[in-house]
């Protein structure tokens, strides 16, 4: 009997117009959440570089550049890891503006005074039609080398040594002091 009561309360309010528009409102402003995290989700995923897509960058550099070691004289066989960072970023267009004006002020004791003052405004290039406008692209970034480290037979050599560390910075474009070369033991 009370759930009786309890649905015919349900249906008198629903006829009252203020409630039918009140119950619209709620559910399509639940529809919006849940179109706006779906829509989410999707961009997330396309915008994030896959793990599996950097850790094979960093085994295909590894097996890259052990084949090319193992030619040098004297290193014998050879072991390398590569760190890389795991950012991928992307490179937009720019518009910008700058402006600069100078002036100089004398005052009464005639002590003369310069002022400059430059102003510069930067806008990303925006393309697209007016509901969905996006940053031109100029290029993409992929990850870069943080370090390597390389073990091999011939690492406590001090020539073989410089030998490694002179090919590794020139294969991977970094400095010296991230490259650590070590003797197989």
């Amino acid at each position: 009997m009370d759930a009786e009561n309890t649905i015919q309360r349900l249906r008198a309010r629903l006829q009252d117009r203020k409630t039918r528009l009140l119950l619209a409102l709620g559910l399509s402003g639940l529809f919006l959440l849940f179109l706006g995290n779906t829509l989410s989700a999707e961009r997330r995923e396309t915008e994030m570089p896959a793990a599996d897509s950097l850790a094979a960058t960093a085994r295909e550099t590894e097996e890259r550049l052990a084949s090319i070691l193992s030619r040098i004289d004297g290193v014998g066989r050879v072991w390398v890891m590569v760190t890389l960072d795991a950012d991928e970023r992307a490179v937009y267009a720019v518009n910008g503006q700058t402006s600069e004006s100078s002036g100089e002020t004398v005052s009464e004791n005639s002590a003369a005074r310069r002022e400059e003052t430059s102003s510069s405004q930067q806008s990303y290039l925006l393309v697209g039609d007016s509901s969905s406008r996006t940053p031109l692209p100029l290029t993409r970034e992929g990850p870069k080398v943080r370090g390597a480290v390389v073990v091999c037979g011939g690492g406590g050599n001090a020539v073989v040594r410089a030998a490694v560390i002179e090919a590794v910075t020139t294969a991977l474009g970094i400095t010296s002091d991230r490259v650590c070369v070590l003797r197989a033991g």
